[in-house]
């Protein structure tokens, strides 16, 4: 009887060590699905989408956006151009008061946090830079992070990156308009 219990012992940990081992697949797979859906939960959620097409449309009928393409390339600039941040920023960038006012209730009507202007293929460890407005911000941090790179490497491309009042981010393509 001895020799049956210790059988059954050496069994169960045998079978327990193989179900084990065949569930850390599931569980890496499960990981990863759980991480993508956080993601597209918090990034790029189709109303704010539309609400920086709005703004990207106002941008291009009110101003020269040439002039933030120009800032962005300027080596001796930051790499990335703050357009708007509540109470901290105005959009000093406009200089027409109405136009500005307008720009402000457009953006504080869609609860638009902060509003950048960047290049599209920012890469914060290539460029050796050290952005304070980033690195103090680990979220969008992460969202640059995530951000697609252009494998073409368009020259005239750029984003318009979005942080919203309820934490989300988002990010539209801008273009550089011919002269």
């Amino acid at each position: 009887m001895k020799n049956k219990k210790g059988f059954v012992f050496i069994e169960s940990v045998i079978v327990t060590v193989i179900i084990f081992i065949a569930s850390i697949p599931t569980y890496v797979l499960t990981k990863n699905i759980a991480m993508t859906f956080e993601k597209r939960a918090t990034y790029d959620a189709a109303d704010h989408l539309y609400d920086l097409n709005a703004i990207k449309v106002f941008l291009y009928r009110n101003y020269d956006v040439n002039e933030l393409c120009d800032y962005i390339d300027n080596p001796s600039n930051e790499v990335i151009k703050v357009l708007y941040q509540k109470e901290y920023v105005p959009a000093d960038f406009i200089t027409d008061s109405d136009v500005k006012q307008t720009f402000t209730n457009l953006i504080d009507n869609m609860n638009i946090k902060k509003l950048f202007f960047t290049d599209y293929d920012i890469d914060l460890e290539s460029t050796g830079l050290i952005i304070s407005k980033v690195n103090r911000d680990t979220y969008l941090r992460k969202y640059i992070e995530y951000l697609q790179k252009d494998k073409k490497g368009n020259k005239y491309l750029y984003r318009l990156v979005a942080e919203f009042e309820d934490g989300e981010f988002a990010s539209i393509n801008m273009y550089r308009l011919g002269k």
